[in-house]
């Protein structure tokens, strides 16, 4: 992160690497300067990696979909009907919507460790919001995104409605 945002300081501790890993022969020089080449082309066009890059994880990501999308209709008893560029449509907002429940989930956990660090310096406060904390926290974090990210799965993935009941009981 800190190398692709160009900084002349990352820049000169990679150069720090380069020359301490590689002796002063001709040959390894010659690889010290290809790897650095290969360092500045990536930092030249990093946008256009990280478009490519955030497009093979999406895509990598919808098969992924794809193969779950087959086990739970092979569960549920039920044959494909949807065209193929509909199922890709859907199973990328499904990337994009649990990607996004992942981030808040991992946003809860920070604001809660923020506030458990904050309310340990009160010994009132301590007292009362570890406990809450710690049992709130636990049972937050390790259920509920669980459960939603199941419920989806189990709801929208199918080619056929699943009804919401069946889905929070298979979830």
């Amino acid at each position: 992160g800190i190398l692709l945002s160009s900084s002349e300081r990352a820049i000169v501790q990679v150069n720090d690497v380069l020359n301490a890993a590689f002796p002063p022969e001709a040959y390894s020089q010659e690889i010290k300067l290809s790897i650095q080449r290969v360092i500045d082309d990536i930092i030249r066009h990093k946008s256009s990696y990280g478009i490519i890059g955030m497009g093979i994880l999406t895509w990598t990501a919808t098969s992924l979909f794809s193969a779950v999308r087959s086990v739970v209709n092979r569960i549920y008893r039920i044959t494909t009907k949807k065209l193929v560029v509909i199922k890709i449509v859907e199973e990328i907002v499904l990337v994009v919507v649990l990607g996004m429940l992942f981030f808040i989930a991992n946003v809860f956990i920070w604001t809660s460790s923020i506030v458990k660090n904050y309310t340990s310096d009160i010994p009132v406060l301590d007292a009362v919001m570890h406990g809450f904390f710690q049992n709130a926290n636990s049972f937050a974090v390790a259920y509920i995104p669980g459960f939603i990210m199941f419920f989806l799965v189990n709801r929208f993935i199918p080619d056929k409605t699943v009804t919401s009941k069946t889905a929070m009981i298979a979830a």
